[in-house]
């Protein structure tokens, strides 16, 4: 399966890793699969690795990803996504998927190192 899921309870972390060519409906399915998951909450650190994904995703499927999360913000709000991909190509779709979503009470950050994003995912939210 080229989306596969796990969820560390004790560090509160959901791990997707996508390997090889994901359909926008593979995607998506993943997403509602989590989103259906009692262990999912709002707050969870969330840590996507496309590090070996390929896409050809184009600005319609990225649209539909990003309604979908919006859609969902009840189970959204204050995740922090930290997105690793390897390739330029899909940090560019990551990167219209994060200004699709940005404004909403949820985060996406875009590495390119696994180490950095698992640092930021460790720090603590800081409030005003």
């Amino acid at each position: 399966m080229p989306v596969e899921t796990f969820v560390d309870t004790n560090s509160d972390l959901l791990t997707l890793t996508v390997t090889g060519a994901v359909s926008a409906e593979e995607m998506l399915k993943s997403i509602r699969r989590i989103f259906t998951d009692p262990s999912f909450h709002p707050g969870m650190k969330v840590l996507t690795d496309m590090r070996e994904a390929l896409h050809a995703a184009d600005g319609e499927e990225v649209r539909r990803v990003a309604q979908l999360l919006i859609a969902n913000m009840d189970k959204m709000a204050g995740v922090k996504n930290a997105v690793v991909v390897r390739q330029e190509a899909t940090y560019g779709i990551m990167r219209t998927l994060q200004l699709q979503t940005d404004g909403f009470p949820f985060e996406t950050a875009l590495f390119y190192d696994l180490d950095e994003a698992q640092q930021w995912l460790a720090q603590e939210v800081q409030t005003g």
